[in-house]
Order: structure tokens, then C-alpha cells, then sequence
């Protein structure tokens, strides 16, 4: 096996962390090295502090039913997907047609990553979403510094929920896997506008989630599920 070691590691989020396992298809990521064509992972809810997420490999990896197409598209470091619409409750975002279409020179796109936090949407998208939010949340915004969508509540307290649509795949997102804690009763979308690059379905958004990567079909597999009886 072939690591990279590092002399000066940074993490932005200040954890410290020693280093991070490539689960990409390019030659020295980990999966690659060992030749694995399948590998799932269920993330516990980060409120479940003494629990570990688990992550399976080979043949102990799990594919559930519910699964949408790797596009063969951008950098082989993503995974990308094809993200046809995001509603709330039941209206759906009219979110003009190929906003997340990768361009000729591989800009742009809506990827998977386990290693990001937060899911990040274009700038333009992501104002539709916090428009429809805004208007269907019967709740006092509170005032934010750096413009979040905050509110002073519970996490049963608000609703609707948010939908992925994938092809071939709706993904619901739980309230604990849609809003952040944010201290003192303070609840924060946990979400980001991008300009430009990469859309992102985050670690957070993937909460309770069983993820099932085959490599072979070139599909990803989603199942709501209790990650802590994986």
C-alpha cells in the first residue's frame, strides 16, 4: 500500500485530523489499491457522540434497492450524480433546466462526498430553496450576520422536509440531517450557496443514511435507515 505522508497537515475545520482515506477511483485512492468494487458506510447522527460510523467493503459492503446512476462525466475524484430537482414539502423548486449539468471544461456538476460537511448548492438554486422555506416556515427568522436561515425552535417544531430527487432515487431528509444546533434553542439551515464549481450532497445531509457504492454497475445506493444498528 502506498500512503502519503505529511509533514504540515491542515484540516480547515480544526480537527486536527492525521490524514483522510481516498474512497475515489483514481490509482492510489484506498479502494483502488485494493481492488474493492463495492464499499457502503451508514453515518450515525453526530448527536450520538459515543457511537462510530461504520463502513463495509467487498462483499461485506451494502446495496440496497434505490439507486441511481455514476455519470461518466468530470474528474474520476467525484462522484458525480444527476440531481433533477429539490422540493419542499410538496412543491417542488422550479429550478431552471441543467443547472447542475457539468460543462464541456468539467466545471460545475452535483457530486457525493463523505468528506465535505455541509451540502453545498449554486447560488441561484439555493436562494429558490431558502425563498420556499422562508415562505413555508410560520416562524420569526432571526437575524443572522452571516445571512443563514435561522430560527429560535425545536427540530419538531419545524417543518416541511427537503427531497432530493435523484434518477431513480428521492432522498427525505430528516430534520437532524437538514438543521444544525446551533446553541440556545437556535436552529440553522445546514446548508451553503456556492458560486460557481461543484454542487454537494454533504456528510451532513447524509446522516442515517446506508450509502452503497458499486462500481461495476456504476450506481450509488440510498436507504433511510438506524445507522446505529448497522
Amino acid at each position: 500500500m502506498i500512503f502519503g505522508c505529511g509533514h504540515n497537515n491542515y484540516d480547515p475545520a480544526g480537527d486536527n485530523a492525521p490524514g483522510m482515506m481516498g474512497l475515489n477511483r483514481k490509482a492510489l485512492s484506498f479502494i483502488s489499491q485494493l481492488a474493492y468494487d463495492h464499499f457502503s458506510y451508514c453515518l450515525v447522527v453526530k448527536n450520538a457522540t459515543s457511537l462510530s460510523s461504520k463502513i463495509h467493503f467487498g462483499l461485506s459492503a451494502v446495496i440496497t434497492d434505490g439507486t441511481t446512476p455514476i455519470l461518466d462525466e468530470g474528474n474520476e475524484e467525484f462522484y458525480y450524480l444527476s440531481l433533477e430537482g429539490i422540493s419542499v414539502g410538496k412543491n417542488r423548486l422550479q429550478i431552471p433546466a441543467g443547472s447542475f449539468n457539468v460543462t464541456p471544461e468539467g466545471h460545475g456538476g452535483f457530486i457525493i462526498d463523505s468528506g465535505s460537511t455541509y451540502s453545498e448548492i449554486k447560488s441561484d438554486v439555493f436562494a429558490l430553496l431558502i425563498a420556499e422555506l422562508e415562505k413555508q416556515i410560520d416562524l420569526e427568522r432571526l437575524t443572522s450576520p452571516t445571512g443563514e436561515l435561522c430560527y429560535k425552535c425545536k427540530f419538531e417544531d419545524i417543518a416541511p422536509d427537503i427531497t432530493f430527487h435523484f434518477t431513480g432515487v428521492d432522498i427525505v431528509l430528516s430534520k437532524l440531517s437538514t438543521w444544525v444546533n446551533g446553541g440556545e434553542g437556535i436552529l440553522c439551515l445546514g446548508m451553503l450557496a456556492v458560486d460557481g464549481g461543484q454542487s454537494v450532497l454533504g456528510n451532513h445531509q447524509q446522516q442515517n443514511l446506508n450509502v452503497g457504492y458499486d462500481l461495476n454497475k456504476k450506481i450509488i445506493s440510498f436507504k433511510s435507515m438506524d445507522c446505529t444498528n448497522t
